[in-house]
């Protein structure tokens, strides 16, 4: 078993300034994430890019506009309240295109590329460009490149949250038409 510590305080306020590209960033933000995510690395990380992507918190915001949005936010209850629901405040934030594709792919599993997603919506994808889209979902830190055309979630935890985002119908769907491609894609390998 790996044992993964805690992070400190001041660990948790220099992943929030990295997150944000700003320097320095309000106290009460860093103390914030700290208390919320429980010091848990992958949530920490997971809620500052919640807190951006929901635009909760401006990027190289002033300590004043972050602060101020963090209490509106708090106030309306609209910051998430575990890692699940952090990783599905990223996914909602997302264009509609880019939440199908990283749906798609969850129900692929790992790793997979732009062919196999391609298969995944039986030849017509949700967007034109789904390596542009891969690529963008690399930077947006959903997913991480293993070569140069192969994929995988960032972590595990991610992309099970993401999977079951999928209604049951539409995994039987994308399973189904994973099949049909696969067989297709090795017909001459198939036994009778």
């Amino acid at each position: 078993m790996i044992e993964i510590r805690e992070l400190s305080f001041d660990a948790v306020a220099e992943l929030v300034r990295r997150r944000l590209e700003a320097a320095p960033i309000p106290d009460k933000l860093a103390r914030f994430i700290y208390e919320r995510a429980g010091r848990n690395p992958l949530y920490c990380g997971e809620l500052v890019s919640a807190l951006l992507e929901t635009n909760v918190v401006p990027a190289a915001g002033g300590d004043r506009a972050a602060e101020a949005a963090l209490m509106q936010a708090t106030a309306e209850l609209s910051i998430p309240t575990s890692l699940e629901g952090a990783i599905i405040a990223r996914v909602d934030a997302l264009q509609i295109e880019e939440q199908l594709i990283l749906k798609a792919a969850s129900a692929i599993g790992e790793p997979f590329d732009s062919g196999a997603l391609r298969d995944a919506f039986a030849g017509a994808p949700p967007a034109a460009n789904v390596e542009g889209v891969l690529r963008l979902l690399v930077v947006r830190d959903f997913l991480r490149t293993t070569a140069a055309t192969t994929f995988v979630f960032r972590h595990a935890v991610t992309g099970d949250v993401i999977y079951r985002l999928l209604p049951f119908a539409q995994r039987r769907q994308l399973h189904t038409s994973l099949v049909i491609a696969l067989e297709r894609r090795h017909a001459g390998r198939l036994d009778g």
